[in-house]
């Protein structure tokens, strides 16, 4: 993990992995919608953003709109 390509080749190639390059604008896309579909569902202060594909919600007040509490 974390080892250059160049110095683990061998092992690559003698399991014949592929090896892809990342496409970080997508990946900021995805993670732009990902966000926007979560924020339909709480305020934005209910919202914490933790990273690119993380985040945490407080729903209380869905729960209590939708009156699934236990």
């Amino acid at each position: 993990m974390c080892e250059p390509l160049f110095k683990i080749k061998d092992i690559i190639e003698q399991h014949n992995v592929k090896v892809l390059s990342s496409n970080y604008k997508l990946y900021a896309e995805i993670s732009k919608r990902f966000h926007s579909v979560l924020a339909d569902f709480v305020r934005p202060t209910n919202q914490e953003i933790y990273s690119v594909n993380k985040c945490f919600l407080n729903l209380s007040a869905y729960i209590s709109l939708h009156n699934l509490t236990d």
